[in-house]
């Protein structure tokens, strides 16, 4: 994440006991048709002391979403919130994600999301989400500044007072 500023999004998930609790906190609303070969790509960074390491982005389609389709990053981790991220805890991680297997389907909504189940609060950053196309071309969500949206799109077991803040 080198450009200027970049987006933190505080969130606690206040469930207790075994759920599925997550947030989805809405970025964008970028409608792009997906073609082969296109990928997700964008940087995460998760605080050192939440409960678990996940977070990151996911983006809901005309039909379905990112998260459940089984789409994964370079070194396999799964796209889905629901995803440990080891290597984005306490540093800077870029995730390149293939949707080729998504071609035809048209983006609806950009979210950030929060998925960790155990009580606490969770804080992550990030910056440059694109879709990087084959031809080289890139389509930027965000970059620097304030993003397209700022709404929690919907949750389960966090608290409505989540908070997204551009910061340097």
């Amino acid at each position: 994440a080198h450009d200027d500023t970049c987006l933190m999004l505080a969130a606690r998930c206040l469930a207790r006991g075994n759920g599925n609790f997550y947030l989805y906190y809405k970025i964008s609303e970028e409608k792009v048709v997906l073609r082969t070969g296109d990928r997700l790509e964008y940087d995460v960074y998760l605080h050192p002391d939440q409960p678990v390491p996940k977070g990151g982005v996911d983006v809901q389609l005309d039909e379905g979403n990112v998260r459940d389709s089984n789409a994964r990053d370079g070194d396999g981790r799964r796209a889905h919130g629901d995803a440990i991220l080891d290597a984005a805890k306490g540093r800077w991680l870029r995730r390149s994600i293939d949707l080729s297997h998504l071609a035809g389907r048209r983006t609806e909504r950009w979210d950030l999301h929060c998925e960790g189940d155990p009580a606490g609060l969770y804080v992550q950053f990030v910056d440059n989400v694109e879709l990087a196309r084959a031809d080289g071309t890139r389509i930027a969500v965000y970059r620097d500044g304030r993003p397209q949206r700022d709404e929690i799109d919907w949750r389960e077991g966090y608290g409505k007072d989540a908070r997204l803040a551009v910061v340097p």
